[in-house]
């Protein structure tokens, strides 16, 4: 009976309502399927967003591709970053902290302009793909030389590059992975590391190698340097600017014309360098003004290219003494200029070996004290005899270098190719240029920081001669360099690409 019932009941049942129930049936069914198809995506985008998060992820994505050589975004990283470094040590080593004012590493370098179409981040983008093209040129031209292999003292300094991250991780009491990854960003390991330092120093040894075979005559040397004298020659000059008082009520023209007697007095006055100093400094005085001379002492033409004055300057018919008035560049003053000497580097390179000792600063002010810098002094000193009472030879003296910079005591370097002006250290420079100076000696020269223990090696080959040479090979070079990298262009990789300098 109920099963009649049951089956009149259906019969009875609309077909609508049949549909209807079919319908939310299907639906329920599609409603898990959904759920389940979410829930799907939802897993993959959190292993892709946890994947994307790894150094892995990093180290094995390619942000892009130079010949058959694949870049992780740790790898591009890793260029950028050096980029960057290099180019903020170069200002440094030539302006001080007047550095930041050019490039800030504490700013976002896309917030940092270059030049007035590009910002210190495409500089840096631009510099990375560049080295990574000529880096990949480079190990593949030495890999297939066979006369070519690093020499046992570059494989030492390849190590020691290599070795670094892991002895400045211990200084700052974290892994080395850390380290790296605080410098580098994100999948940067000692492995990743390793690999793109060895490459970058096989390029860089393989060049010079290069450069070593370029050769060139007496004569060839002599007319470059006549050609080439600015890119050679360094020049000791002072500079004083005096600007046209401004306001309301100032005659602008007149004001002018005051700067530019101002400054014309300045030189008719000056028949020294020093005397030159001193009238600016009396100016100064009586005008109440605190801008100080300017100028350089051995000053390469790239540090004066850009005043209106560098082409006077590097005249070749400038004698010392010579002085002359140049408006500025705004024509809102005058430069008044005072010339000393060319150094035309003709001599031999010096060679010495150094150490420092360094006098403690004060740990709240920061300066140094006469007891701090008197204890200097008695370190040198006993060093300084030590040395002496021994064999008193170069090896000797490095072998007391070593001893007491393992213990922290000094710093030091060879420096086999010293020049006027190469370390922008006076008192230093004029005791190794002293005519009366002999392979063999050494001394103890006082510097604002501390004290310098000196021996003097000898002389090296003539300084101009080698500085032109260099500039001919590099310019034979970057020509040759610019024409084979176009073999190599850098192909970004999308979406590995939007990756990089993620600091």
């Amino acid at each position: 009976m109920s099963s009649s019932k049951d089956t009149r009941i259906s019969r009875r049942t609309p077909a609508t309502t049949q549909n209807e129930i079919q319908r939310g049936i299907d639906k329920e069914k599609n409603k898990k399927v959904t759920v389940r198809v979410i829930l799907v995506c939802a897993l993959i985008l959190a292993i892709v967003l946890v994947f994307i998060n790894t150094g892995f992820f990093y180290r094995t994505i390619p942000a892009l591709t130079v010949a058959n050589t694949d870049y992780s975004i740790a790898d591009f990283n890793f260029y950028y970053i050096n980029s960057a470094n290099d180019t903020y040590s170069s200002l440094y080593s030539s302006y001080g902290d007047y550095a930041s004012y050019m490039l800030d590493p504490q700013k976002p370098y896309d917030q940092q302009q270059y030049s007035e179409e590009a910002t210190w981040d495409d500089y840096f983008t631009e510099s990375a793909q560049q080295n990574m093209r000529a880096v990949t040129l480079m190990n593949i031209l030495a890999d297939n030389d066979e006369e070519f292999a690093l020499t046992a003292e570059q494989e030492a300094e390849l190590e020691q590059l290599c070795n670094a991250p892991q002895e400045y991780a211990d200084a700052y009491k974290v892994n080395v992975a850390t380290y790296l990854g605080n410098v580098y960003g994100r999948g940067m390991n000692r492995k990743t590391f390793v690999e793109n330092t060895t490459d970058m120093y096989i390029a860089s040894c393989y060049s010079s190698y290069m450069l070593d075979t370029l050769e060139y005559s007496d004569a060839e040397i002599e007319n470059y340097y006549n050609a080439n004298r600015s890119k050679i020659d360094t020049v000791t000059y002072r500079v004083y600017e005096i600007l046209a008082e401004t306001g309301d009520d100032v005659d602008a023209e007149q004001a002018l014309a005051d700067a530019e007697a101002a400054a014309q007095a300045l030189v008719d006055g000056a028949d020294s360098l020093e005397n030159f100093e001193a009238l600016v400094a009396e100016y100064e005085k009586e005008n109440e003004l605190e801008f100080g001379v300017g100028g350089g002492t051995y000053a390469k033409y790239s540090y004066v290219e850009n005043y209106p004055y560098a082409s006077w300057l590097y005249d070749a018919t400038r004698v010392s003494g010579d002085v002359t008035v140049i408006a500025n560049e705004s024509e809102t003053g005058y430069y008044a200029v005072y010339f000393d000497s060319f150094d035309t580097l003709d001599y031999p390179f010096i060679d010495i070996r150094h150490m420092v000792v360094y006098a403690e600063e004060d740990a709240e002010t920061g300066e140094i004290s006469d007891a701090a810098m008197a204890d200097a002094l008695t370190q040198a000193e006993a060093i300084l005899d030590e040395w002496k009472s021994g064999a008193a030879t170069e090896e000797s003296f490095v072998e007391v270098y070593e001893k007491y910079a393992a213990e922290g005591m000094v710093t030091g370097s060879h420096i086999s190719e010293l020049y006027h002006g190469s370390t922008n250290t006076i008192p230093f420079e004029e005791w190794c240029f002293d005519e009366a100076r002999q392979p063999g000696d050494c001394d103890i020269v006082e510097l604002a920081y501390g004290y310098h223990i000196i021996y003097f090696v000898g002389y090296g080959e003539n300084a101009r001669n080698a500085k032109v040479v260099d500039a001919m090979a590099s310019e034979e070079y970057d020509a040759w360099l610019t024409e084979n990298i176009a073999q190599y262009p850098a192909v970004l990789r999308k979406f590995g690409y939007y990756f990089t300098r993620d600091f």
